[in-house]
């Protein structure tokens, strides 16, 4: 029955499976998490931008960023109530997913909202997440056609599928809301497929 299933129903399959975790305890004592390095191998196309602002209330387009098989690493800090990285982004602004540090909530999330169209799903998919002092915010994407994950400074996570629907949602841009918000560090690597068949 595919009532209320939707896209899900015509794309044949439902649901996520994450990318392996490796999980240590920090030197705080916490659980920490990050992806395999093997990963790594799967990375080609590098591309690095380092030290430039993104000015609040606006979204800074990286125009040599383009896909939806990508690994994005993002280091950047901001006194804003809310900053990060839209990925999957279509030429109109029309179709997005927005993920954020919304740090007055202490959540890391990830919208979908506008991630396709209307008879699609329209979920915030957060976890709690809180910077600590002088702490720079450290996102670690990965984008698989219709799988969003991320790790946030090696110690959350998110993930959620979306459903876009143009071609050419393939975008990435930052966004800051309130306050400016210094990018240290952006890469980015287009990811090949682990199983060539």
């Amino acid at each position: 029955d595919k009532n209320g299933f939707g896209p899900r129903w015509e794309g044949g399959w439902s649901g996520t499976m994450s990318l392996p975790r490796v999980l240590s305890l920090g030197d705080d004592g916490d659980l920490a998490m990050d992806i395999p390095e093997e990963i790594e191998a799967l990375r080609y196309n590098t591309f690095k931008k380092e030290v430039f602002d993104v000015q609040p209330g606006t979204d800074l387009v990286i125009e040599d960023i383009r896909g939806n098989s990508l690994e994005l690493s993002i280091e950047m800090e901001s006194d804003a109530s809310a900053y990060g990285v839209k990925v999957c982004v279509s030429p109109d602004g029309a179709e997005e997913t927005a993920i954020c540090y919304e740090a007055a909530q202490g959540m890391l999330t990830v919208d979908t909202r506008k991630s396709g169209p209307e008879d699609t799903p329209k979920d915030v998919e957060a976890g709690p997440f809180t910077l600590r002092e002088g702490e720079r915010l450290q996102l670690r994407v990965f984008i698989d056609k219709s799988v969003i994950e991320v790790i946030a400074n090696g110690r959350q996570a998110v993930i959620r599928r979306i459903f876009p629907s143009q071609p050419e949602s393939l975008g990435v841009c930052l966004f800051s809301i309130g306050a400016t918000a210094h990018v240290h560090r952006l890469e980015s690597w287009e990811i090949a497929p682990s199983n060539p068949f």
